[in-house]
């Protein structure tokens, strides 16, 4: 099944060729990195692809973001993939002045942990913090947040977002593919390898349903769990036409990291899935706790 991507723009209801009051609560919504909208029929292989007939709606416009979500609401039209999954997460990547070491890094942590007993208060849940390990500076740091309601979530990210010590942070809007299923923390221990990949807006079907052919064989042959894929929200700096995801997964250790290598070449899932990438990066981190 074709899993949610993004959130629909909120364009008129004029540029869609069905209204979204007509679609079914059966239905789920979806939009694809080319700016159609898709909608799967909830627990059916059925997929209908609706095009915009208006180009201004196929520019993501972050701004409108709230709003999207509130209209969805409104008229019941989106709905989760996945029952009590949430509608979107934020990757929250911190630069700090200080190195996060010592007296900086208790600092960090209590931040952390008080933020996210208020994001609990705003409907959402803080799901971790990632500390660097290889590919990050001593003095970066992400936050993984998942929200069920936006009501709170603007005014709780800015505030978090102007704490002292922290310059030039950075949000990027993530909604869930294939994986998580549910709303889960990532499992404690291990190394969490964050890979974002670059892909043409057509091919992020493809990419998905290659990613989850292939996990399974990964998983079983290496000492790896993949927490998640996810869409990233549209960001200025993306080239026209062109799609991030972002895979998140643990290693038993950096050891195992690289012992997994040999595998993502030979399954064939994932050949064909290198074939699809645009651009790859990737960072190792550890899942901090925060008591």
């Amino acid at each position: 099944m074709l899993p949610c991507f993004q959130i629909i723009d909120n364009c008129a209801a004029s540029d869609y060729s069905r209204s979204a009051s007509q679609i079914s609560s059966r239905d789920r919504v979806a939009r694809t990195a080319r700016g159609g909208e898709v909608i799967v029929n909830h627990g059916l292989e059925r997929r209908h692809r609706l095009d915009h007939k208006s180009d201004a709606c196929r520019q993501w416009d972050r701004r409108r973001l709230l709003g999207g979500f509130a209209a969805l609401t409104a008229v019941g039209a989106y709905r989760s993939a996945w029952g009590d999954a949430p509608s979107a997460y934020d990757y929250l990547h911190f630069r700090f002045e200080p190195p996060l070491a010592g007296s900086a890094s208790r600092m960090l942590r209590e931040s952390v942990a008080d933020f996210g007993a208020e994001v609990a208060g705003g409907g959402g849940s803080l799901l971790g913090l990632f500390t660097p390990q290889l590919g990050w500076r001593a003095r970066e740091a992400v936050v993984l947040t998942a929200w069920r309601s936006p009501l709170k979530r603007e005014a709780l990210l800015g505030r978090f977002s102007r704490m002292p010590g922290v310059s030039a942070p950075e949000r990027t809007s993530l909604f869930p593919t294939v994986r998580p299923r549910i709303v889960a923390p990532p499992r404690p221990g291990g190394v969490y390898v964050h890979r974002w990949f670059r892909v043409r807006g057509e091919t992020v079907g493809e990419f998905v349903s290659l990613s989850e052919n292939g996990w399974a064989e990964f998983e079983t042959a290496n000492d790896a769990q993949v927490y998640g894929l996810f869409t990233a929200g549209q960001d200025v700096r993306d080239p026209g036409g062109t799609t991030r995801l972002l895979l998140i997964t643990r290693y038993g250790s950096h050891k195992d990291w690289e012992a997994s290598r040999p595998s993502t070449r030979v399954i064939g899932a994932f050949r064909r899935r290198q074939e699809l990438t645009l651009d790859s990066w990737a960072a190792s981190s550890e899942l901090t706790p925060l008591v």
